[in-house]
């Protein structure tokens, strides 16, 4: 297996379980590059000033939220230390519920949990309770400075994280319109 993205530990309640999260899934998708048609060299992006359109030098850059068209608000690196989300090295189960009581639609991605030294035990145990029980862990973690909701879910021998996003992320959909166009025949036997 390939090397661990994340390491830490599996809690809930009193137990802390030793874990590594590994990735599940390869991107075997091509990555292409943007290339000069005269030579074929890459291109080099650059960072650029709207206002000046002069190159600016990483030490001149600041970040900033754009809070109305074309107005920002500065933050320093105080800022962002002062909001900054606690790291602690654990993926902490919030509750355990039914595995159909979830929406699809709110995982993302599969990541492979693996027991580190002295973890194995406990895991299987988790693993195998999850299992019978027919339920998933909702969890919360950090991760790369950012706090994600997650979905443990044991499938076989292993126990598989899914990051999760949160119903605001969801994306209004448009209600299809209902006419009858005389296929309603054809569709009854996909309800029965």
């Amino acid at each position: 297996m390939a090397r661990a993205i994340w390491t830490g530990s599996l809690s809930f309640g009193l137990v802390n379980i030793p874990i590594e999260v590994h990735t599940a899934v390869r991107d075997h998708r091509p990555h292409f590059r943007l290339l000069h048609a005269k030579d074929r060299s890459p291109i080099n992006f650059e960072r650029v000033c709207q206002k000046d359109r002069k190159t600016v030098a990483w030490e001149d850059l600041v970040k900033g939220y754009e809070y109305e068209k074309g107005r920002f608000v500065v933050l320093t690196k105080e800022d962002f230390e002062t909001a900054a989300i606690e790291k602690t090295r654990r993926i902490d189960v919030l509750d355990f519920v039914e595995t159909d009581a979830i929406d699809d639609r709110y995982f993302d991605k599969p990541y492979y949990l693996t027991a580190k030294k002295g973890g194995e035990a406990a895991y299987a145990l988790l693993r195998e309770a999850m299992n019978e029980a027919g339920r998933i862990g909702i969890a919360k973690f950090v991760m790369r400075e950012t706090q994600h909701l997650a979905a443990i879910e044991g499938i076989g021998e292993a126990l598989v994280l899914y990051f999760g996003c949160s119903p605001s992320e969801f994306v209004a959909r448009r209600p299809a319109p209902l006419h009858d166009d005389g296929c309603g025949e054809l569709a009854t036997p996909l309800g029965q």
